[in-house]
């Protein structure tokens, strides 16, 4: 009786991995902030994303949120189409109006953080990867 219970957990077990395989890698894609350039009025970001899933997608939107200093100083979206292979990374110039004048123009960082909008080549309904957040920094550089 032990034996056929081990045997039918056995069966389970290995059907359910099987099926797990089929799905892929759906890891979201990831976003760097490569370097920051900042003046009084304006923050020139190069940002990298990596599609890190077994899908080709193609980025359609970022939303986002600025920080330079202690306060958000801008917000907005980017739209547009880019593809991304699986496993490559693309590179994205930003460059953002500050909305309000930072309070410590003198701030050692720049945050990013928001949602990126995808389009997903390989897949359709609820295993799509359609969005992925982000919060990243980096230096301020002058």
């Amino acid at each position: 009786m032990a034996t056929r219970f081990m045997l039918g957990l056995c069966a389970i077990v290995s059907t359910s991995l099987l099926g797990a395989c089929s799905y892929g890698v759906r890891s979201n894609p990831v976003l760097w902030l490569t370097d920051a350039r900042v003046t009084d009025q304006q923050a020139a970001l190069q940002v990298e994303i990596e599609n890190t899933s077994d899908s080709d997608l193609t980025l359609t939107s970022i939303e986002y949120e600025l920080t330079y200093g202690p306060l958000p100083v801008a917000d907005g979206t980017w739209a547009g189409s880019r593809p991304i292979a699986s496993g490559e990374t693309i590179n994205l110039p930003l460059a953002i109006g500050f909305d309000t004048p930072p309070i410590d123009p003198m701030a050692p960082t720049v945050e990013l953080r928001g949602q990126m909008t995808f389009d997903d080549q390989g897949q359709s309904g609820a295993l799509a990867l359609t969005e992925a957040t982000f919060d990243v920094s980096a230096p301020a550089r002058r």
